[in-house]
């Protein structure tokens, strides 16, 4: 291989080099492509005995400094404990890959990300064994975070051999920058100069392959075994790695701590834990965690509902100091009037230093709070019921969502105010506390509230709209109040109010529930009266009782004469069935009057049944419609529908005796009607005088004549 050749022979005339270096170099060349044979130092020692007794010590020496002379000239490589022999191509993609410039801090935050992603699994979170809460880690590697820097996480910063002040870290800095961030662990990494290069190499080779793309196939293959050479560096670094951090001094919290560890992951469990132990001081206060909150917090609730709980924060049980320190955080929020959010205290303010609980442990403390009466839980801008407390805070998302509110205290005087009033309005005494009474009383004026709502629906056609809208404006003032003590002072302001409403409200809820039907029945009734109105009003009784009903329609607050309108009913209905029977009977004996006649003058024609059936169907309908009828104004209108209907039968037989006679040479037997009307025979209004009458009489008289003579029926109207 010319190409090898040439390499060996410009080593030989290197004058850094010796013959000892060319023969390494030659020997590696030989094994290069022999992978049984790794060109490691114990093999090229092997290879190298030239006698039985020679001294491998003296040897490896030797080899060793022949092979740090060759690495720097870049004749071979190194990959771990072994060495390879470069071919000119490698030389100067290896001379190259020297030559690149890595940028300020890279060499650390490589590291550091060995460190914390491979050598310690990627963790982000510490759980402390004694209380199972998991705690946020802030990573640090020579002062570069790796990810993000959570508020209140707990400060673990490397200091690796390529920090650029690794030397200035003696014990006193180290111990005194544990202190930082109210105390972290600081670990200093031994130094280890293999690791230093192998990271740097690492590093280049990573940056000069990511850059390098020439095409040339050569180049393609060598780049690649780089990159399968560095994925076995990583692995190097990584066991290394892993060794360093066992070994390495451990600064908790301004003193020294012995991890006593083996293993890298435990002995940052063990430094964190240490951690807690020394800067979380008051995570004692919370001396009898319960080993359930959610289940205790549910637990709570559903007793509260029921009203069998008695709560005494003050117990041991309760963890009375954890309890003070919640109590005087609201209350400093609530005087300096800084919204306090559930999320905040859990997971902030509870959950950090010098706390430290878990957050299920606060909330289950801050929910006592709200069952002793302390506090509200304001949800969607309204005070949240107890019954749906376990609900909402069941779903950590909604912690962000809830605000805690001090409880203003309501004094016993005006609480036993509202007490009393309540028993006014209802009938029924509430319980004698702020929240048993606030819940007591909330749900009548809900039960009001719903009431009225329905009631108004319909009111339009009733009564009662007035009361009504000023009863829902009225509810809605009281009930529109953010907690209980706002409730009560509402309340209590409008009394007044509150008792003039009630009697309204207890007179619509009555008739919307039992006067109603009876009220329709009012309304139907006149509406059925108003068609015989005129007729009625003739009758004394019946007179006086529809100006009664008018009146109970009419009247703005007609409760407490409802009861009368039965019997006014009953007293005109019997009138309006006398009349009508009577107007009913007239009109249907009118009815069989024409038609009998009307029969009479068919069968004088002689003609069939057919016939008869055809021209007497009308009136047989007008007399039907005549027995269901109800109005006066439609019997007189039937009345004159009849005779008109009984005329014009006469037209139509007479039609069809003409048309028969027509055919067999008869003439038409039926004789013609003559109508003959008062109003047109009087001359004037009003007869006066014998004078009058008499003309009358003989002018009514000449016409009948002359109706006769000329053979017409006459019919009067």
């Amino acid at each position: 291989d010319t190409s090898v050749k040439k390499t060996i022979e410009q080593a030989s005339s290197n004058p850094v080099l010796d013959e000892m270096d060319v023969l390494i170099l030659k020997t590696l060349f030989m094994i290069r492509y022999i992978d049984e044979i790794k060109g490691n130092i114990e093999n090229i020692v092997t290879l190298c005995i030239d006698k039985i007794d020679a001294d491998r010590i003296e040897l490896r020496k030797k080899i060793e400094e022949s092979l740090h002379r060759l690495e720097k000239e870049t004749l071979i490589s190194r990959s771990g404990d072994n060495y390879f022999f470069l071919t000119n191509e490698e030389q100067d993609i290896s001379r190259e890959i020297k030559n690149v410039e890595l940028d300020y801090g890279e060499e650390g935050r490589a590291i550091g990300s060995i460190i914390f992603d491979d050598v310690y699994k990627d963790t982000r979170k510490h759980r402390y064994s004694k209380t199972n809460k998991d705690f946020n880690l802030i990573r640090l590697c020579d002062k570069h975070a790796l990810g993000s820097r959570s508020e209140g996480g707990l400060l673990v910063s490397v200091i690796s051999p390529f920090y650029d002040e690794y030397e200035a870290y003696d014990q006193m800095k180290l111990m005194t920058e544990s202190l930082d961030e109210n105390g972290c662990v600081l670990i200093k990494m031994p130094d280890h100069q293999k690791m230093a290069e192998e990271v740097r190499t690492l590093l280049k080779t990573n940056k000069y392959i990511a850059k390098k793309n020439d095409g040339n196939p050569e180049v393609a293959r060598i780049l690649r075994d780089r990159k399968d050479e560095n994925r076995s560096r990583k692995k190097r670094i990584t066991d290394i790695v892993k060794e360093l951090m066992v070994d390495a001094d451990y600064y908790v919290a301004g003193k020294q701590y012995d991890v006593e560890s083996s293993d890298p992951q435990t002995a940052l469990v063990k430094a964190c834990d240490h951690l807690i132990d020394n800067t979380f001081n008051k995570m004692g206060y919370l001396e009898h965690p319960v080993q359930n909150p959610q289940a205790e917090i549910q637990e709570k609730l559903r007793v509260y509902e029921v009203g069998q709980i008695d709560l005494d924060m003050s117990i041991a049980d309760n963890n009375p100091k954890a309890v003070s320190e919640i109590r005087e955080h609201i209350d400093l929020c609530h005087r300096t009037s800084k919204q306090i959010v559930l999320s905040e205290l859990a997971n902030v303010k509870f959950a950090n230093r010098p706390y430290g609980w878990p957050e299920w442990q606060a909330v289950h403390i801050i929910v006592q709070l709200l069952l002793s009466g302390e506090i509200n839980f304001i949800y969607n801008s309204a005070v949240l019921e107890y019954k749906r407390v376990y609900e909402i805070i069941s779903k950590i998302s909604n912690w962000k969502k809830i605000v805690i509110q001090q409880r203003k205290q309501i004094d016993t005087v005006l609480l036993e105010k509202v007490r009393s009033l309540g028993q006014e309005l209802f009938s029924e005494m509430g319980p004698d506390n702020e929240d048993g009474l606030h819940t007591f009383l909330k749900e009548k004026l809900e039960v009001w509230n719903s009431k009225l709502k329905d009631y108004k629906i319909i009111a339009d056609k009733y009564v009662g709209l007035k009361e009504i809208t000023i009863g829902l404006k009225l509810m809605e003032q009281i009930l529109s109040a953010s907690d209980s003590y706002s409730f009560m002072q509402r309340i209590n302001e409008r009394k007044d109010e509150l008792l003039e409403f009630c009697e309204d409200f207890h007179d619509i809820d009555n008739f919307y529930k039992n006067q109603r039907t009876v009220w329709d029945l009012l309304q139907e009734s006149y509406r059925k009266y108003e068609l015989n109105i005129y007729d009625l009003e003739k009758d004394e009784e019946a007179r006086k009782a529809l100006n009664r009903m008018k009146e109970i329609m009419e009247a703005p607050a007609p409760y407490k004469i409802i009861s009368e309108i039965n019997d006014l009913v009953e007293t005109v209905d019997k009138v309006n069935k006398k009349i009508v029977e009577e107007n009913r009977k007239k009109t249907t004996s009118k009815a069989d009057e024409l038609i009998d006649l009307l029969s009479k003058e068919v069968k004088g024609a002689k003609c069939d049944q057919t016939v008869l059936d055809r021209l007497c169907k009308p009136l047989y309908d007008l007399k039907d419609l005549a027995v269901s009828q109800e109005s006066i104004a439609h019997f007189k209108q039937i009345n004159e529908r009849l005779v008109t209907e009984y005329e014009r039968q006469l037209q139509l037989l007479q039609q069809h005796l003409k048309e028969q006679g027509a055919e067999q040479g008869e003439k038409p037997t039926i004789k013609p009607i003559k109508s003959i009307s008062i109003n047109n025979v009087l001359e004037k209004q009003y007869l006066e005088n014998q004078e009058d009458v008499d003309k009358f009489i003989n002018k009514l008289k000449g016409e009948i004549e002359d109706a006769l003579k000329k053979g017409e029926r006459i019919r009067i109207s």
